[in-house]
């Protein structure tokens, strides 16, 4: 006697709840409930960590969208934590290099403010309440600090080759070695206008002067002085900006090279590297990740964390509008999510690490099944593509750790 087909897709379907109920009461026995996203509370929720992060170099924090509230105020509380708690002095941001100094100086010495800041920064999703709010306390943290112990902050980005050229053609200039071809090549840099063109000339002649600007820097004398450094790493930008422009799938690598060349330049210090899940994940998310290379060349002492939520809120820009606008996610509705299994967990919001938690059979398992994941970045698609708003992936190879919110808000516009 057959078995009605309908019978088989219903006992298969109690089998997956079972299952599935069964992954979430495991889950529920691991997960570090958040109990505030407050960064002004104390830590004890926190000190469950602080086993898991105490030997780490460099922790990167993701954010599954650009535009949510929680994820900011979130990775302000534990940039918080892991400066008073583990020492972290290094904050790099997915932000112009050169650029980010203006901010530096901020957090440092109190030059100038922190909207200048924001705007040499060159990404505009940075321009939020949230994040002014956390440079602020980063400015009043290191004013009580000696010098060794205060916050360094830095751009780890090269797609805007303005302020690099600028602080190299004013070195050249301040130690009489500016000429002709190294100041025609800066220029071309500094004015927009010029690499629209993109000619053969005037590639030739950028070529031509970062050849002179190479040999200019290798035949220096003073090459331990730390602004030589710094400058020479701005000419490196330069560089950078060249090849990202004939192959954009190269900004992640030059991203984990300036990642690295900061962590050294900064004595090794312990380092927070902030930006997009696809960004520190520790394997491709579409595109090869700076995570990536980092646990290459760090390996257990690089740590990252993935954000992800259910539903919510994002503050994200407008492709028709031109603007940033707030857009509405619905619940997560695809089967294959992490996120749905995620929202059916005992805490609305909470901390998992994958590599504890992978001690467990049954959430290894999960860990190790490809499955959908919030991943939305500057922009939003409002028609809800699986390939725009998700990324597909085995969590156990893309993080080390997972901070979930079920429900989240916009980011607030800085003015």
């Amino acid at each position: 006697m057959r078995i009605p087909i309908i019978i088989v897709a219903l006992i298969l379907h109690s089998n997956l709840i079972f299952c599935q109920n069964e992954l979430i009461g495991e889950l529920n026995k691991v997960i570090i409930p958040i109990t505030t996203i407050s960064p002004d509370s104390n830590f004890t929720d926190l000190e469950k960590l602080i086993p898991l992060l105490k030997d780490k170099q460099i922790i990167g924090l993701g954010e599954a969208t650009h535009g949510t509230h929680e994820f900011f105020v979130y990775k302000h509380r534990l940039t918080k934590f892991l400066a008073s708690n583990l020492n972290f002095k290094t904050f790099i941001i997915e932000a112009d290099f050169a650029g980010s100094q203006t901010m530096n100086e901020y957090v440092l010495y109190g030059k100038g403010d922190s909207h200048d800041g924001l705007l040499k920064m060159g990404i505009g999703v940075w321009m939020t309440d949230e994040f002014v709010e956390m440079v602020e306390w980063m400015r009043a943290y290191n004013s009580t600090r000696k010098n060794e112990d205060k916050i360094k902050f830095y751009g780890c980005d090269m797609q805007y080759p303005q302020i690099a050229a600028k602080k190299v053609k004013e070195y050249l200039a301040k130690n009489q070695k500016l000429n002709l071809l190294t100041e025609g090549g800066l220029d071309w840099f500094i004015n927009s206008s010029y690499r629209k063109k993109n000619s053969k000339a005037d590639k030739k002649m950028v070529e031509q002067s970062l050849a002179e600007l190479n040999h200019l820097f290798e035949s220096a004398s003073d090459t331990n002085n730390r602004e030589f450094q710094f400058i020479k790493h701005c000419k490196r930008e330069l560089e950078q900006m060249l090849e990202y422009k004939s192959n954009n799938r190269l900004r992640d690598k030059f991203m984990a090279e300036n990642t690295e060349w900061i962590y050294n330049f900064e004595n090794k210090d312990k380092a927070i590297l902030w930006a997009h899940n696809m960004h520190i994940a520790n394997s491709p998310i579409r595109l090869t990740a700076s995570g990536y290379n980092l646990k290459n060349e760090f390996g257990e002492k690089y740590y990252s964390f993935g954000f992800s939520f259910f539903s919510g809120n994002l503050r994200a820009f407008s492709t028709e509008s031109q603007k940033y606008e707030t857009y509405k996610i619905p619940p997560v509705s695809i089967e294959m999510s992490a996120d749905k299994i995620f929202n059916q967990s005992s805490a609305s919001n909470f901390i998992l690490d994958l590599k504890s938690a992978s001690t467990n059979d049954k959430i290894n398992d999960f860990l190790n099944t490809e499955l959908y994941t919030h991943c939305i970045g500057a922009y939003y698609y409002p028609e809800n593509k699986k390939n725009r708003n998700y990324c597909f992936a085995k969590l156990n190879s893309i993080y080390d750790g997972i901070i979930f919110f079920r429900s989240t808000n916009p980011s607030v516009r800085s003015n």
